[in-house]
């Protein structure tokens, strides 16, 4: 079972109301789902988060993953086919996808490569590079 973060659940309820709330939960449910579906065993049962979505670390086999959850109204329909488009050159490996979930599996990144870890005119030649490989 996944604990929701609570300052997540309440931007969800605050920004998207009842509907906002029905998603909260189902999503034990679909965790429930995505892990049976895909294989997959969770590795962190606390929840990463941005503003739309939740991310879950999880294991399938030997292979670490990241499960995404979004909202359904979201754009997740977009992000699967940016995604597949771009197959891992210059982005993240998505792994599966169920859009009309709102579940991506994704690979996992190491958390400790960021741009925010070298300087100015560094990271803005590596970002340049990367907007003109995903173009």
């Amino acid at each position: 079972m996944i604990a929701v973060p609570a300052e997540f659940a309440q931007w969800c309820a605050r920004t998207g109301g009842e509907a906002a709330r029905q998603w909260l939960e189902e999503l034990p449910h679909v965790v429930r789902d995505m892990c049976r579906q895909w294989q997959l065993e969770i590795d962190d049962p606390a929840p990463l988060h941005g503003g739309l979505g939740l991310v879950l670390l999880v294991l399938r086999g030997p292979q670490r993953c990241a499960l995404k959850l979004s909202w359904r109204e979201g754009s997740v329909a977009g992000e699967t086919l940016a995604l597949r488009t771009w197959r891992g050159n210059g982005a993240v490996q998505l792994l599966e996808a169920q859009p009309d979930r709102g579940a991506l599996l994704l690979e996992r990144l190491d958390p400790r490569r960021s741009l925010h870890t070298v300087d100015l005119w560094q990271a803005a030649g590596i970002a340049g590079g990367l907007i003109r490989q995903l173009a």
